[in-house]
This record gives C-alpha cells, sequence and structure tokens, in this order.
C-alpha cells in the first residue's frame, strides 16, 4: 500500500457534511471572486465619470479617495447638444 491510497482512504473517511460545507466555501468563494471580476469594471466606469481630468489620469488611480463632480455630465448635455442625438438614437431604436 502506498502513500496515495493512505491519502484517498482518509479522504474518503471524512465525514459527508464536513466536505459538504467545503464544497458550499469552495462554490461561494468562486461566486464573490466572478462577482467582483464583473462588478469592478461597472464601478470604474461610474467613478471615471464623477472625477475631475487630474483624478481621473492619476498613477496609482484612486478608487475610493476623490471629489466627484457632475461637471462632464453639465458639458455633456448642455454644451455638446448630446439630449439630441439621445432622441435621435431612441427614435432610431424604436
Amino acid at each position: 500500500m502506498n502513500k496515495r491510497d493512505i491519502q484517498t482512504r482518509a479522504d474518503s473517511k471524512k465525514p459527508y457534511r464536513e466536505r459538504l460545507v467545503q464544497a458550499r466555501w469552495f462554490k461561494y468563494g468562486a461566486l464573490v471572486i466572478a462577482l467582483l471580476l464583473v462588478v469592478t469594471p461597472v464601478y470604474w466606469m461610474i467613478t471615471i465619470s464623477l472625477k475631475s481630468e487630474v483624478d481621473q489620469f492619476a498613477s496609482p488611480p484612486r478608487w475610493l479617495s476623490f471629489t466627484p463632480t457632475l461637471t462632464h455630465y453639465r458639458d455633456a448635455f448642455v454644451s455638446r447638444s448630446f439630449g439630441a442625438y439621445l432622441v435621435t438614437s431612441i427614435t432610431v431604436a424604436v
């Protein structure tokens, strides 16, 4: 009998409930990692739209410590007539 057989027998003697709990922890851990991978770009896009130019190009990036501003939205809707383009796009899409 070699070490692999002994280890396999030891693993098979673990209670079913303990293996179930470990599998559940692994599953939820994988889901949390997947959620972070999906949510991080969305968070980044939203915060970039609220940052000033200096904060947008800061190195290293400022993930949490910045002063939010709405000037980009004001410029898009007032200065560049984004509203007219948006209405045109909605009309074409519908």
